[in-house]
């Protein structure tokens, strides 16, 4: 028939494996807890402050610090947000970028060590990366 895929060519509709959508959801709380610090370092980022009674005054050079941050915070949590979308829905470039996101936030964990955080990442980024390798779920993503 024209038009028509033969059924060797049609693409079977997968069942997402739980562990992806445990991703997804990662990714979201991810995404809303860099919209929280954002909120947080523009609140901050005002001239001055009360802190149990005493003002606090930020420099100048530290109020843009503190916005370039929440702007680069906001950039964080949409991407989280569209990696999330990709994951659920089982797009390859979704698989692409969670794992790169993974790699580099493993390493970013083991730099954070010295300053005394990033203490999570060690576990949760190795075990996603792990997940992620799965052949079923790479075959999920078309990898």
């Amino acid at each position: 028939m024209f038009g028509t895929l033969e059924p060797s060519q049609a693409r079977v509709p997968q069942i997402r494996p739980t562990g992806v959508s445990l991703i997804a959801a990662i990714l979201v709380i991810g995404g809303v807890l860099d919209i929280v610090m954002a909120v947080l370092f523009l609140v901050l980022s005002a001239s001055s402050f009360h802190i149990f009674g005493v003002i606090i005054e930020i420099p100048q050079f530290g109020f843009l610090l503190l916005l370039l941050l929440a702007i680069a915070l906001i950039v964080s949590s949409s991407f989280s947000f569209v990696l999330a979308y990709g994951i659920l829905k089982g797009r390859a470039w979704a698989w692409t970028w969670t794992f790169v996101s993974c790699v580099l936030n493993l390493v970013a964990s083991v730099a954070g060590i010295v300053v005394g955080v990033g203490v999570a990442g060690l576990i949760v980024y190795p075990i996603m990366i792990y997940y992620l390798t799965r052949p079923r779920v790479r075959q999920y993503f078309g990898k």
